[in-house]
């Protein structure tokens, strides 16, 4: 049909074709001036369609259709409603599509839709729930009649971005404008409020919520179970619980995963069991918190219990709780149950691997997790920053120190953002793997440091002889405003352990709870222990274990055991054996220890009653052995040992380097044998011990002048920590020896650790 009007109207349709939507069209008409009238109903009939079309876009999911239908009615000159807008913006915050939503943003903009406050609040809600802060406040500020809903979804897009104080500070400013919150409100604040710190402010919003009738709402009262099982007042949860009428999967959930994160792993238990016979099941989200729990092997039966459950509900095949029962079997030490449930996967996503690596690698088995690492990538799964810290935990040992550099340069050859939990990993690898030079490095070029990477810069120094930097790092750390933590003042009592500052120590262990509020733990107390030990203050160190709040664990006492090896302290050590012993019967390091004090005693009989004790009760000591990597490839030796195929090689050049080190004044101190035999056996015993086998290799077989890196399972004899002084005399080369309690670096017939470990 040809009519006349100087310019034509395209009608659209939408129709089905198995490529999905198509437009096309299905009618043009030139329209004359007499037909004007006309003209206005068509137009009027072609924005119905329209944004029906679009509407019904939205409700189908399919947004970008939805967004070429709206392109085509603002080309075709088309009127757009704000309706419209509002329904691309709600899909755009649902499928959490932020350029789209920029789009249609954009989109108003051009339009010159005039401002409303239905369309500023969809439109602000939209980016709250995209992630977009900075555009949420753009539009935020610029509402001028600014009501409830602006309000709680400017409190969502602080939440949404971490920033859980500035959500609190907004719902105050809220108030302060005259506004009452609503249950919404409460429920978005009450998100925010997830860690310790801000329970007084949760407390304060649940105060105003009894006011406002509100506490027993069910998805008030849900909110108020998370805010407190999330800020660790489990208790007061349970109290909420228990009134909350009509819990649902989300309220059990909640109080479930407070119990487990608090290590009740029972009670939690308990819940799960009980919320099934009561008539509610758990989902994905239920069985993935509770197993959060299980991360020890004392929490192992109930991870099982748990496992049985998800079989017979149907969750085994769920990739989610998979990766939950991986990382639970992984940190309870069943590796293998671990390794099953990673193998019978059909697909393996980052995170599947990302657990499995960290398995391996916190238990030690740092090969194994170096092989998945690279085997993850080689089926395409791009590692991400978790996955990385893990493998970089792997290297934490002078033999890997080469392979840790070889990640960190892809790091950053890949262009990852190395922020601060990956450079506080690299600072902790490298410390770990013996070069301190590297760790210095990489935390000085930081931009920002917490509290994760002060700790690490202060472990690391302690633990190569650096007490004294140590120490001042944590000064400097306190006056920068970070807070130590638990973790930062179980290395400063280290450092002062290392080094013998008693009254530092002391210092800084009565400061935990007095300045910090920090109530000292088990490993705290180890370590004044050992520190006050150390310096043979044996009795007071055993007063302290016995004046304890709670009952001292198995490393208390065995902390006290080895300073009474130290002073050979005879009495007081069968003590400390003895409850030791008791926590822990297979503790091969106490029935070790208690005989070396009676061998030192010159009883030798007593020793060797105690190694019958050991061998009727079938309990193993750990084998001494040393090891260095060289050409990548890690050797391993034993005491005595000829298995390498250089065997003969070895054995000349130490038998070389001992007659020069005698020639400059080395007498073998044979009072470290603690065998009944000969002055020539003993003599042969400890200059064939595992650490100067690996350094006569790695005299052999590394270029002259570069630093020699070993790593002993075992503390460091006397003997051989005299011997290898002067090795690194006569032969001009640092050999860095990490050894079961620190490292040692020997340069020019000196050690770092001052002759005190």
């Amino acid at each position: 049909m040809q009519l006349q009007l100087g310019r034509s109207i395209t009608f659209f349709s939408r129709h089905q074709s198995d490529g999905g939507a198509v437009f096309s069209a299905v009618e043009t008409a030139t329209v004359s001036k007499d037909h004007v009238s006309g003209v206005t109903e068509s137009r009027k009939i072609e924005t119905l369609a329209s944004a029906r079309d679009v509407s019904v876009l939205c409700k189908e999911g399919r947004l970008k259709e939805a967004l070429g239908m709206l392109r085509l009615m603002i080309q075709q000159g088309t009127r757009v409603y704000s309706d419209v807008f509002r329904g691309l913006l709600q899909e755009c915050a649902r499928l959490r599509a932020l350029e789209e939503g920029r789009q249609v943003h954009d989109a108003i903009l051009k339009c010159g839709i005039q401002p409303n406050r239905y369309l500023e609040n969809t439109l602000l809600s939209m980016y709250a729930k995209c992630g977009s802060l900075a555009d949420a406040k753009r539009v935020f500020d610029g509402i001028r009649d600014r009501n409830i809903i602006s309000w709680t979804a400017m409190i969502e897009a602080f939440v949404a971005e971490g920033q859980n104080l500035e959500a609190y500070n907004c719902f105050e400013m809220m108030k302060q404008a005259g506004l009452k919150p609503d249950k919404v409100t409460f429920v978005s604040l009450l998100n925010a409020i997830t860690n310790p710190k801000l329970l007084p402010n949760g407390q304060k919003v649940h105060a105003e919520i009894v006011e406002a009738g509100l506490e027993l709402e069910p998805r008030v009262g849900t909110s108020l179970v998370g805010m407190y099982s999330k800020c660790g007042d489990v208790p007061k949860a349970r109290e909420i619980f228990d009134r909350l009428p009509g819990k649902n999967v989300v309220t059990w959930t909640l109080l479930i995963a407070g119990y487990a994160q608090q290590g009740q792993i029972v009670v939690a238990y308990e819940l799960l069991e009980k919320m099934q016979r009561e008539g509610v099941q758990p989902n994905k989200i239920t069985y993935a918190s509770i197993l959060q729990g299980c991360t020890s092997p004392a929490a192992l039966e109930q991870g099982k219990k748990v496992h049985e459950y998800i079989i017979q509900s149907g969750y085994d095949k769920n990739l989610w709780v998979v990766n939950a029962l991986i990382t639970m079997y992984c940190k309870c030490g069943k590796l293998e149950e671990a390794r099953k449930l990673f193998d019978g996967l059909p697909y393996q996503d980052v995170v599947s691997w990302t657990a499995m690596v960290t398995g391996y690698a916190q238990q030690g088995f740092h090969d194994e997790a170096i092989d998945l690492f690279q085997k993850m990538q080689q089926q395409g799964i791009k590692p991400d920053k978790m996955t990385f810290t893990s493998v970089l935990t792997a290297c934490s040992s002078p033999a890997l120190l080469e392979q840790g550099k070889k990640f960190h340069q892809q790091l950053v050859r890949t262009g990852y953002h190395l922020d601060v939990y990956l450079q506080s990993a690299l600072v902790s690898m490298y410390a770990k793997c013996g070069s301190m030079e590297d760790a210095q490095q990489v935390f000085d070029q930081m931009s920002e440091r917490n509290v994760v990477a002060w700790t690490a810069m202060i472990t690391g120094c302690a633990q190569h002889g650096r007490c004294r930097e140590a120490l001042e790092y944590f000064e400097q750390m306190k006056k920068e405003g970070i807070k130590p933590d638990k973790v930062t003042f179980t290395s400063v009592l280290s450092a002062c352990t290392h080094v013998g500052l008693v009254e530092e120590g002391r210092k800084h262990f009565r400061s935990m709870f007095v300045d910090y509020g920090i109530s000292p733990m088990g490993e705290h107390y180890s370590c004044f222990v050992d520190l006050l030990g150390r310096a043979g203050r044996l009795e007071e160190a055993e007063n302290v274990i016995l004046s304890m709040p709670f009952k001292p664990g198995a490393s208390v006492w065995g902390a006290l055991l080895s300073a009474c090896r130290v002073h050979s302290d005879v009495e007081r050590g069968e003590r400390a054996a003895e409850n030791v012993l008791k926590l822990d019967p297979a503790d091969a390091g106490a029935y070790v220890a208690l005989s070396n004090i009676y061998a030192a005693a010159g009883r030798y009989e007593d020793a060797e009653k105690v190694r019958q004790v050991m061998d009727n009760r079938a309990v193993v000591k750990e084998p001494g052995q040393s090891w260095i990597e060289v050409n990548g490839k890690v050797h391993v030796f034993h005491v005595e040992d000829k298995s390498h195929p250089q065997t003969e090689e070895i054995y000349t050049e130490l038998d070389r380097i001992t007659e020069q080190i005698k020639k400059v004044g080395y007498v073998p101190d044979t009072s470290f044998v603690l065998h009944d035999m000969d002055e020539l056996q003993k003599e042969r015993l400890l200059c064939s011990h595992s650490e100067r086998l690996a350094i006569s290799y790695g005299l052999i077989s590394t270029p002259p002048g570069t630093p020699i890196r070993i790593v002993k399972n075992l503390r460091v004899c006397g003997d051989c920590h005299n011997a290898t002084k002067l090795i690194s005399k006569v032969v001009g080369r640092e050999i860095v020896a990490r050894d079961a309690h620190r490292f040692h670096h020997f340069v020019d017939g000196v050690c770092s650790c001052g002759d005190y470990w």
